[in-house]
């Protein structure tokens, strides 16, 4: 189906509920699967997309198997078979030593105010994931051409900077050529993702979530400035990976 004289330029969806988010636990750089209601999720999107007549020439996925498997099924039910590119600066923020506890485990392990701290700062990251351990991303043979970039815990500013440096160099770019760009992510680095896109200000993310498998839509105008924003609710219970 051809894209609607009115259709978005950019949608960003995060992917559906994964087996983290269903038992609470911050997953980051870990590469958990979705789970059944995750997968249903996805498929609806992408019903609901195609319902408004929205067409992809591009889609971007980071490298995480739950954003990967939620393009897949959202562009199955859309119909449409793009041309795609897997991303590690669009993976989820590296939560450090934080990745696989809970809420209740991380306040038991570092107190309240510093797990506060490590969960929100701009400034101030996580303790480090073990150097050699499963959350070492440059164990992982996928990123042995970023080793040197490879974080071991990111603060939110940490995520927010390597996220803009993807949307100024390779997003951007695309959609002043004049393509129609999904990209398919996660809750904070989409979030950080929208930071650049709608051009706020510094130190924080914006304060909405994103829903699991919830498009947010994008019109631009010539110089890619957002004039309207449609999607599905942005909820504020939405889980944390």
């Amino acid at each position: 189906m051809p894209a609607t004289a009115e259709a978005p330029q950019l949608v960003v969806v995060r992917h559906g509920e994964s087996t983290a988010n269903a038992s609470g636990q911050f997953s980051g750089w870990r590469d958990v699967e979705l789970t059944a209601r995750g997968r249903q999720q996805a498929s609806a999107a992408g019903a609901w997309l195609a319902a408004r007549g929205v067409a992809f020439t591009v889609v971007y996925t980071s490298m995480l198997q739950r954003a990967v498997v939620t393009a897949d099924l959202l562009l199955a039910a859309l119909g449409q078979s793009p041309p795609r590119q897997a991303r590690w600066q669009l993976n989820e923020r590296h939560c450090g030593a934080l990745q696989g506890l809970d809420r209740a485990a991380t306040k038991a392990r570092f107190g309240r105010e510093l797990a506060r701290t490590y969960r929100r700062s701009w400034t101030e990251p996580p303790p480090p994931a073990a150097t050699g351990s499963s959350d070492d991303p440059r164990t992982d043979p996928r990123y042995a051409e970023a080793i040197p970039e490879l974080p071991l815990g990111e603060s939110m500013g940490d995520l927010w900077r390597r996220v803009d440096r993807c949307w100024q160099h390779e997003l951007l770019p695309l959609l002043q050529r004049g393509e129609r760009l999904l990209v398919v992510g996660h809750g904070m680095a989409l979030r950080a993702l929208a930071k650049s896109i709608e051009r706020l200000p510094e130190p924080a993310l914006p304060p909405w979530k994103l829903a699991s498998a919830a498009p947010r839509c994008y019109r631009l105008d010539a110089e890619q400035r957002v004039t309207s924003i449609e999607g599905l609710a942005d909820d504020a219970e939405a889980p944390e990976e």
